[in-house]
């Protein structure tokens, strides 16, 4: 610290003090008769960087104003290491009260630091010593005391001995403490590889189990869906079943009526044709004596009536008509059901029949030991698994059942009945799958 500036107002003997660009090379030396106040300038300094001074506790502090005034500051300007200028200016009152801040020269607007406790602390920081090597150093004739030893702790700080030795000390500290957790981790890898000795991995094992347990997951994620969809579309067909034989009769009333509608219309427009054009002829009498024995009261006045009936025939011909085409329609669209439960019905049949009992393949005891102790030489070891699943429907049962379903045959009886049975097969085929991805996904941990 290079001190190049010292003011002062209302301090010890001084009323006003103004010491400016002092040198920053050499020595300075303070000459004046005794109580002339070449002591208060040291004073001053010390008040000004630390609130204190060696005289002086901080229960006293007051005495430091000058008689007869309310207050007292001072401000101390100096040069560090780091190359910056900078500035303590501290104000005190005869209550007690104190106030200080850092900052850099010309820049009293943004202070590093305002408070005792933190102006303290932040130039201790940028300074390296603090209040208790100052007074060794600053008082060290004035005290009249012995050159202090070359290993005191002023000197170390003065000389930045003493953080080089803070430092060293912590690394031996965090040293130490990093050998005891070596010794620590050596201790746990020898524990590990030991666990692992015992558990004896075989490397070469993994890839089999993995492929094992990826064709498992995908047989499993397809006879979920299956059983899922199987279910729904069995649901939707006998839903729909009562539906769709109220729709086919309804269609078939409509076609008969429609067919009527048809042939009377035909027929009462050909009478007309025929008595309205040919009525002097043999077929027109012919006609006329027809209609006259099946008709009471019939006479020519009631021929354009015949008109009229067949185009009200071939109207209904033709609301029929329509009526049959929307029941059609409707029919397609309920027996959408019936076509999906077929569908299912035949892909779940397709499903292969060794996959579905590859949930039965347990791994095979690859140990020497175990092999000794439990099967003769070369004879693998038996494979466990789960209880056979119940008898699943067969495929020409299947076929048969689907071809009712899509006629829309097939009563909600006997879908019950074989969608149970196929259901119940896959169920028991689907918990073998997963009891075996439990047991591969534990060996593979």
């Amino acid at each position: 610290m290079i001190i190049t500036d010292v003011t002062a107002r209302n301090i010890l003997k001084y009323s006003s003090l103004e010491l400016h660009d002092l040198p920053e090379r050499g020595i300075i030396a303070i000459d004046g008769p005794n109580e002339s106040g070449k002591s208060s300038i040291g004073e001053i300094v010390c008040f000004a960087l630390f609130g204190r001074t060696y005289s002086l506790d901080t229960g006293d502090l007051e005495k430091l104003i000058r008689w007869g005034e309310g207050h007292c500051s001072a401000t101390v300007r100096f040069r560090l290491n780091d190359g910056g200028h900078y500035e303590v200016a501290r104000f005190l009152d005869r209550d007690g009260n104190q106030g200080v801040r850092l900052n850099r020269v010309g820049d009293e607007e943004n202070p590093i630091a305002r408070g005792v406790e933190a102006v303290e602390n932040e130039l201790y920081t940028r300074a390296g010593f603090g209040y208790d090597e100052f007074i060794e150093s600053f008082y060290l004739a004035q005290r009249e005391i012995t050159t202090p030893h070359p290993h005191s702790y002023a000197v170390k700080a003065m000389a930045g001995i003493s953080t080089l030795e803070y430092v060293a000390d912590e690394y031996a500290e965090e040293m130490e403490r990093d050998q005891e957790r070596s010794r620590d981790l050596e201790q746990r890898i020898g524990d590990v590889e030991q666990e692992l000795a015992d558990l004896d991995i075989r490397p070469d094992l993994l890839p089999a189990l993995q492929k094992e347990r990826d064709a498992l997951g995908q047989t499993e994620t397809r006879l979920r869906e299956g059983s899922e969809a199987l279910d729904q579309a069995s649901s939707d067909y006998q839903d729909e079943y009562p539906q769709i034989r109220v729709l086919d009769r309804r269609r078939g009333r409509a076609g008969v009526l429609r067919a009527i509608s048809l042939l009377l219309a035909l027929l009462l427009t050909g009478l007309w044709i025929v008595l309205t054009r040919f009525g002097d002829q043999p077929v027109g009498q012919q006609a006329d004596a027809m209609l006259a024995a099946v008709v009471p009261q019939w006479g020519a006045q009631y021929v354009p009536w015949l008109l009229y009936g067949g185009i009200l025939f071939a109207v209904l011909f033709l609301l029929f008509w329509g009526r049959v085409i929307a029941l059609k329609g409707r029919i397609a669209t309920a027996t959408g059901a019936a076509g999906r439960l077929s569908e299912q019905l035949q892909t779940l049949d397709r499903l292969p029949e060794e996959e579905a009992a590859a949930t039965e393949v347990a791994e095979a005891d690859d140990s020497s030991d175990d092999d000794s102790a439990g099967t003769d030489a070369g004879q693998p070891p038996a494979a466990a698994g789960p209880e056979s699943p119940a008898p699943r429907p067969g495929s020409s049962e299947i076929s048969a059942l689907c071809r009712r379903i899509e006629a829309v045959q097939a009563q909600p009886s006997e879908v019950r009945d074989l969608v149970g049975r196929e259901l119940a097969w896959l169920r028991q085929r689907l918990e073998s799958c997963r009891d075996r991805i439990g047991e591969l996904d534990e060996q593979l941990w």
